[in-house]
């Protein structure tokens, strides 16, 4: 599930997203106890996820992607 996401991101946007990468519940909690024991971290991965947002979730960018993603589901109807 986990890879399939990762995919999706990767084909979506032209940078990841600043997030931890979880593949389990154990990956999970090392990454809470991780960010609970470290505010610089914390602090730098909040700066990082609020500009990544700012830069690729405009509501331009999101208004023109669904616009893209409702013409390409149309072509296929129309097909």
């Amino acid at each position: 599930y986990f890879k399939a996401a990762e995919a999706i991101l990767e084909r979506a946007f032209p940078e990841k997203p600043p997030v931890y990468s979880a593949n389990n519940s154990e990956d999970i909690y090392k990454a809470m106890i991780d960010l609970a024991s470290n505010q610089n971290k914390r602090l730098e991965l909040g700066k990082k996820s609020r500009e990544w947002i700012e830069k690729y979730h405009t509501m331009e960018r999101t208004i023109n992607s669904q616009i893209d993603l409702y013409n390409r589901i149309l072509e296929k109807k129309l097909e």
